[in-house]
């Protein structure tokens, strides 16, 4: 059976199989040692009249399984955060602020909170399950996304994200092709409000100078830990995914999180069309303005950061053709029914004239 987790120096995602549980071994992206978690709670553990079935893997705030809820016999997320994390009383603000954040949600590109509770062993979060695949998963299975599937992935994630925005001012903070989750109807559902934060929150947890999120997709404000981000933080994380739902990798690489927030901080990313030349001019453009490093460059509000995907999402209208043979062929015709009129004209001038000779012979008579 296969579980995830990351990396936790460079955040790459890693596949591995049962036997690899507590083994020592070495990340395949950075090359450094990492020791792969191991569940904490085994097939058949009920927890708040969830039954685990299956580990699902780590994810930021705590280790995910695939449950059933015994009462309504459905298959659901079960999120554990347990007592013995260090940062112990943080991490656990940290979960109870996601089950409050979910409450506040319902909207249909956003996984929506079941249950929550506490139990002698730590705290869950019961969430719908969702049988699909992510976007991350999806590029690094088949490639590239094609550009029209990229904008119509984002617009769905832009449309969550406004609805999160205009219902509490809150902000993801860990916007990512990872949590962009695709079921099998091809719907597209927005994952882990683990780390979001609620701006209308005056006694918001994270302290002055802590990053929190994935780097690849990160801001630069958030990377520099700036107390003052707003929504447009999130944009330029959207932009980033969709700089690599395009290409088919992130904007920026590196063997450490700080190495690739310092490139972040001090330099532009590879330009989208140099790892595929055959992007279209708009959707650079796209990135580039989601993407910008001064924040008021980029679009304002989500209002706009929609408008401007769907836009970019419909088919380049092909300018119109004229048929030259046709447009020849009927001024030809045309012009040949001009001479044919200026051919007969004598002949019916000569009939006229006889006519009226014939006429003034008789009458003459």
């Amino acid at each position: 059976m296969t579980f995830k987790f990351r990396c936790p120096h460079c955040f790459r995602k890693i596949a591995a199989n049962d036997e690899f549980k507590g083994a020592k071994t070495e990340c395949p992206s950075c090359e450094r040692s990492i020791q792969v978690p191991e569940a904490q709670f085994g097939v058949g553990k009920e927890i708040g009249g969830f039954v685990i079935e299956q580990w699902l893997g780590n994810g930021a705030m705590g280790e995910v399984h695939l449950a059933k809820q015994s009462a309504m016999d459905r298959l659901v997320a079960l999120k554990i955060m347990t007592n013995d994390k260090l940062c112990e009383e943080d991490d656990k603000q940290r979960f109870v602020r996601e089950i409050q954040t979910l409450a506040k949600l319902n909207h249909p590109n956003i996984v929506s909170a079941i249950s929550a509770g506490e139990f002698d062993e730590g705290s869950y979060l019961a969430m719908t399950y969702v049988t699909g695949t992510t976007a991350e998963d999806i590029v690094n299975k088949d490639g590239p996304m094609a550009e029209k599937e990229a904008f119509s992935c984002c617009v769905s994630i832009a449309e969550a994200l406004k609805h999160a925005w205009e219902n509490g001012k809150i902000l993801h903070r860990d916007v990512k092709p990872a949590n962009f989750m695709i079921d099998e109807e091809n719907k597209v559902l927005l994952m882990d409000m683990g780390i979001a934060k609620s701006l209308d929150n005056d006694n918001d947890i994270t302290m002055a100078g802590m990053v929190m999120g994935t780097p690849y997709y990160m801001s630069p404000e958030q990377a520099r830990a700036d107390s003052s981000i707003d929504q447009r933080s999130d944009i330029y994380s959207l932009g980033a995914s969709l700089y690599h739902l395009v290409t088919g990798t992130p904007p920026y690489h590196g063997k450490s999180a700080m190495q690739v927030m310092a490139q972040k901080l001090g330099e532009n990313p590879i330009p989208p069309e140099e790892h595929q030349p055959k992007l279209s001019q708009r959707t650079c453009k796209v990135i580039n303005e989601l993407m910008a490093i001064d924040v008021d460059q980029r679009p304002g509000t989500w209002d706009e950061v929609i408008e401007l995907l769907k836009e970019s999402e419909k088919p380049k209208k092909a300018a119109k053709k004229i048929h030259v043979s046709s447009a020849v062929e009927a001024k030809n015709a045309v012009a040949n029914q001009t001479q044919q009129k200026k051919s007969s004209l004598p002949i019916i001038l000569t009939v006229i004239i006889i006519i009226i000779a014939v006429t003034a012979f008789v009458l003459g008579k």
